[in-house]
């Protein structure tokens, strides 16, 4: 899969005029572009440069525009990270998430902890994207939530309806009785979510105008507003879009990644107090938290993910006539590929279906990565936050143990029946009981 991945010609998201043409009837039909010109002012370079050729620069080909957006992202990193900015937000949302857990944690009916989990990713996210850092009860925070909410419960559909308008005839796709029947599924939550998540966006393009300093960008949107001076691929639409996704490919992808864990040490209470006592010595030693230092707890993070991870590749389409290995792949072909199967093939990994915690220490007590645990995709289209979401997830997970012990009151390992998504059911009841005195989390 990594070399079929790797090839430009199969690097390519939905992008065919059908599905942009699907997109935009969709917007016309919600009214959707008086929302950016009722915020934004007439000579906006997003509102000369029009609508966008594509629902964000995770959409779309694999060309020019999209390479330089992800170098763009990893510039806006590498300045944050120089800054310790990025490490300031990560643990002040690891200490909201903790804040939270210790006022509902230890309920003795248990709670299903991923909105609490949800909510420091959407945090980290709105740090990166905006340079804003929520309380988690914040309405405008509630708000991002609800939106993201709406996304979600109809993507699975919209991911279909997208699948079905590169089949159909383009006067079908047109149709009002057939979007009329899309309406009638989840998609109509997704396109409801659409014009206000964007509206909250073109909210904050709008304030972040009054201070933009083009010699000195603050966070990834200065950056997008930069580069839109010069760069007409930008639209208004392209550049909301691509800000949703962000937050859309966190959020949830994160706290399920999150909640799984915490299933996972709540079933192995000893692995559970072994990461507890090797964390507590690394803080001996440095009261900053190296991960050099924790070789046990980061082979029990990799291998929750490769036993669990959240999702398998999204849809690749082909945009050329393309051989690997003697099979064809024709031009327009839609391809998925399972994450889950190489992470779960016994020629990767012995017993792969059994949770093994030292699974990826070496015979020295090192901490040995392996590429094939690639929940992040591989190839060209590979998670453009594998980064940041890889710290998020030390932090997170760090700070959870540090202050909690984890019990399962009830559900189990089981998955979620979904198309796309390797979730845990809605019946999990975990129950986090702090380490610490009231007002004294570790979170440093």
């Amino acid at each position: 899969m990594k070399e079929a991945f790797s090839k430009r010609e199969i690097s390519n998201r939905q992008f065919s005029e059908t599905a942009l043409k699907t997109i935009q009837n969709m917007l016309d039909r919600k009214d959707y572009h008086k929302i950016p010109h009722s915020l934004l002012d007439v000579n906006d370079p997003l509102i000369k440069n029009g609508l966008g050729d594509r629902a964000g620069t995770a959409d779309g080909r694999y060309d020019q525009f999209h390479k330089k957006s992800r170098v763009q992202w990893h510039d806006t990193m590498k300045r944050l990270v120089g800054k310790n900015k990025i490490a300031e937000i990560i643990e002040s949302s690891a200490e909201n998430i903790c804040l939270q857990l210790n006022r509902l944690g230890a309920s003795p009916t248990g709670i299903d902890p991923r909105r609490i989990f949800m909510n420091g990713s959407m945090n980290v996210t709105s740090g990166f994207a905006f340079g804003l850092n929520y309380d988690f009860q914040d309405p405008e925070f509630t708000k991002i939530a609800e939106y993201i909410d709406g996304y979600f419960a109809g993507l699975m559909h919209y991911n279909l309806k997208q699948v079905c308008s590169n089949i159909v005839p383009s006067w079908v796709n047109e149709s009002d009785y057939y979007n009329q029947i899309w309406r009638k599924t989840p998609v109509r939550h997704f396109e409801d979510a659409v014009p206000q998540f964007h509206g909250y966006v073109f909210e904050i393009i709008k304030e972040q105008r009054k201070t933009l300093d083009p010699s000195n960008p603050r966070n990834y949107l200065d950056t997008l507003l930069i580069d839109a001076e010069t760069e007409p691929k930008w639209g208004y639409f392209t550049a909301a879009a691509t800000i949703i996704g962000i937050f859309l490919g966190a959020s949830d992808t994160l706290a399920n990644t999150m909640t799984w864990l915490s299933m996972i040490l709540a079933d192995h209470p000893d692995v559970q107090q072994k990461v507890f006592e090797e964390i507590k010595a690394a803080r001996s030693m440095d009261t900053d938290l190296k991960k050099e230092n924790c070789p046990f707890t980061r082979s029990v993070l990799l291998e929750s993910r490769r036993l669990n991870p959240v999702t398998d590749t999204l849809i690749h389409m082909v945009s050329e006539d393309t051989k690997i290995k003697g099979f064809t792949f024709p031009k327009n072909s839609q391809i998925l590929g399972s994450l889950t199967a190489i992470m779960h093939d016994p020629k990767n990994f012995r017993e792969p279906s059994k949770f093994i915690p030292d699974r990826f220490i070496d015979e020295n007590g090192e901490f040995v990565n392996d590429p094939k645990v690639c929940g992040f995709s591989v190839g060209l289209r590979n998670c453009i936050g594998k980064s940041l979401a890889i710290e998020e997830y030390f932090v997170f997970a760090t700070t959870l143990v540090e202050n909690f012990e984890i019990k399962r009151l009830a559900g189990n390992m089981d998955i979620e029946a979904h198309p796309f998504l390797r979730i845990p059911k809605d019946d999990i009841r975990l129950q986090f009981i702090s380490r610490t005195k009231p007002n004294e989390l570790l979170t440093k």
